[in-house]
């Protein structure tokens, strides 16, 4: 007989009547419990669209970038142009990069790197003027870039023209794979799969301004267009790398984990809540 009912024996039948209430209880709890069910749906729904907006916001992290993210106008910059390896299996083993296309670079130098070997194709006969590619070629195996590790490669150029320039890169493994680094991001596809190594040119101050900011500055100085190397006393832009695309994915993908552990927690309090009262 079920706990809380009351019974009566009329000849020798046995009738079982259910305590007033316990029905309206009953449903009391059913209605409680779809609620729970309900609320849990929903806050699962809404954490899983909240994630995948967020990771959908995020561009490849991994992938050939330009230090620093941004330069003055006018300017001659060293370029450091990071490489991480995105294969499980593979090594890369060369690093091509083409210079922007009608560039304003009066001279383009190429730092060298320990272990590596690199060749310059120019349209000039004189160093340096004229650059229209670099490519870096590992000289051993294990000068090449391992799987989960990176490597940087550096030029020396300038000046840059104000907007955005953009290199293109082609990332060759030693299993033939070969990534090409090449779309530039646009206002319609600001995240594309593959882009390239892109820098900021920012506007020079006017005369005033850099005048009083000459003693802390860290930024350029304006280089002739034509002039002998030797002559040439070049100030460099700072290598530290300004705020961009990764460091934006690092807090996307934070602010998606934050979300998510939110979620988890507010779940299981309803349903420890939902277990005591059912």
């Amino acid at each position: 007989m079920p706990e809380g009912a009351i019974s009566e024996s009329t000849q020798g039948i046995t009738v079982v009547h259910p305590e007033p209430g316990a029905k309206a209880c009953a449903g009391k709890s059913s209605g409680r419990s779809t609620v729970n069910r309900s609320l849990y749906r929903v806050l699962a729904t809404a954490a899983v669209a909240a994630t995948a907006v967020m990771i959908s916001a995020v561009p490849a992290s991994a992938h050939v970038t330009a230090l620093p993210g941004e330069v003055t106008a006018g300017s001659f910059a060293t370029v450091t142009f990071r490489v991480p390896n995105e294969s499980d299996t593979a090594a890369t083993s060369k690093l091509v990069l083409d210079m922007p296309q009608n560039n304003t670079f009066a001279f383009t130098f190429v730092q060298p790197h320990p272990e590596w070997t690199h060749k310059v194709q120019r349209s000039s006969a004189e160093v340096g003027v004229g650059v229209q590619s670099v490519t870096w070629k590992a000289d051993s195996r294990s000068s090449r870039i391992a799987p989960g590790d990176f490597d940087e490669f550096k030029i020396l150029t300038g000046p840059f023209a104000a907007g955005q320039v953009c290199f293109k890169a082609a990332q060759h493994y030693d299993d033939g794979t070969i990534v090409k680094w090449d779309e530039v991001p646009t206002a319609a596809v600001p995240n594309p799969a593959h882009p390239a190594p892109c820098i900021r040119v920012v506007a020079a101050p006017a005369a005033g301004a850099a005048a009083a900011n000459s003693a802390d500055a860290a930024g350029s100085a304006v280089i002739p267009a034509r002039a002998d190397v030797s002559d040439t006393r070049i100030v460099l832009a700072s290598d530290a790398p300004a705020p961009n695309s990764d460091n934006r994915s690092m807090t996307m993908l934070v602010m998606a984990m934050l979300v998510m552990t939110g979620t988890g927690i507010m779940i299981g309090r309803f349903s420890r809540r939902q277990a005591r009262n059912s």
